[in-house]
């Protein structure tokens, strides 16, 4: 099950890389070819590079989002970052070896 998850996200991941690529690289590439560019394979390298850095930011900001929600319920996370009162991060190693279940933690690194 573990697999057909990390198989599916993937795809969806590479789906949705794939049409800011398509969606926004010919538009780029007109902005970038009037003003900024000596020729069309730099504009074409400059929009390649900046539709990378788009998607990276949505990609990069949605996982710290998740994985924020994910943790800050828990006693390891400190209160100074949102988490309980009595939050803190030595707390991380209070019930050694029994480590606590965490909802959607396994699913957010399969992701």
């Amino acid at each position: 099950m573990d697999f057909q998850v990390s198989i599916i996200v993937t795809i969806i991941i590479a789906l949705i890389r794939y049409i800011i690529l398509v969606l926004l690289k010919s538009k780029l590439i007109f902005i970038l070819s009037e003003k900024r560019t000596k020729t069309i394979d730099e504009a074409n390298r400059r929009s390649a590079q900046l539709c990378k850095w788009f998607f990276d930011f949505f990609y990069y900001s949605a996982s710290t989002i998740s994985a924020y929600l994910i943790l800050r319920n828990n006693a390891f996370f400190p209160a100074f970052l949102g988490g309980p009162d009595n939050g803190s991060c030595s707390n991380i190693f209070a019930r050694y070896p029994y480590v606590p279940n965490i909802p959607y933690l396994q699913m957010f690194y399969l992701v």
